[in-house]
């Protein structure tokens, strides 16, 4: 996995988020008894004055949960795309593929840091 834009050093990305879609977050993650894990869509805004990140739209696959883990393993993520095509059509399930490139999770009732289960996950996810 390749990063899709340069960061200049000591700048910190700005990112952008409606309320609509940071309440569908705070839906899920209530809802949730455990762990939950969903993944956005993200897209990169310039304005005149800056840029920004805008993350969108929430799209929630089959998963194991815990109240320390949340995982979907290769075929629940088969049936995902699936699903996802069957809903939109291949040729806006791609699309909508290119830019869903935020990968959240709760972490139930611990602190927000990434875990060393965090780390593991989304190296194998690069590998993978």
């Amino acid at each position: 996995m390749k990063p899709n834009t340069q960061f200049r050093l000591n700048s910190m990305p700005r990112l952008f988020i409606s309320h609509q879609d940071l309440e569908k977050i705070k839906y899920v993650v209530d809802l949730a008894p455990k762990e939950a894990q969903w993944f956005s869509r993200v897209e990169k805004v310039k304005t005149k004055s800056t840029t920004y990140y805008r993350v969108f739209d929430m799209f929630i696959p089959e998963q194991y949960c815990s109240s320390a883990e949340v995982e979907s393993d290769p075929m629940m993520l088969v049936n995902f795309y699936k699903e996802l095509k069957e809903k939109y059509g291949t040729e806006e399930t791609n699309e909508i593929m290119k830019n869903m490139t935020v990968w959240s999770h709760s972490h139930h009732n611990m602190g927000v840091s990434p875990s060393g289960h965090d780390i593991r996950q989304c190296n194998e996810n690069i590998e993978n």
